[in-house]
């Protein structure tokens, strides 16, 4: 929780804005803040939300090229079953692309 944060609650719940100097200057909220932020199992909290929040960016991210990576099986084993069918060996697919000297085409 930052005092930004807590300002918008009290704002909401209240419907007066005060700042966070104005929060500050009342020892009860003061002290409840220092307590909330000082204490380590709120951090630890905070960083296990971090944590969950990018564990699953990270899980839509495996899942996107999961399925990129299928696409790209797929296309490649359409262009072998197709070169196969052409009599296309792989010697020849693998042949190295022709160098393009783009100088001389000016």
């Amino acid at each position: 929780m930052t005092w930004e944060a807590l300002c918008e609650v009290i704002e909401r719940e209240t419907k007066a804005r005060y700042t966070r100097q104005a929060l500050n200057r009342y020892v009860d909220i003061k002290v409840a803040y220092g307590a909330y932020r000082d204490n380590p199992t709120v951090r630890n909290e905070k960083k296990l939300s971090e944590s969950a929040e990018r564990i699953q960016k990270l899980e839509r991210r495996i899942a996107e090229l999961e399925a990129v990576r299928t696409l790209l099986l797929e296309k490649f084993a359409r262009w072998a079953y197709n070169a196969s069918t052409r009599n296309l060996d792989e010697v020849f697919l693998d042949q190295p692309l022709v160098r393009i000297n783009r100088a001389k085409n000016h």
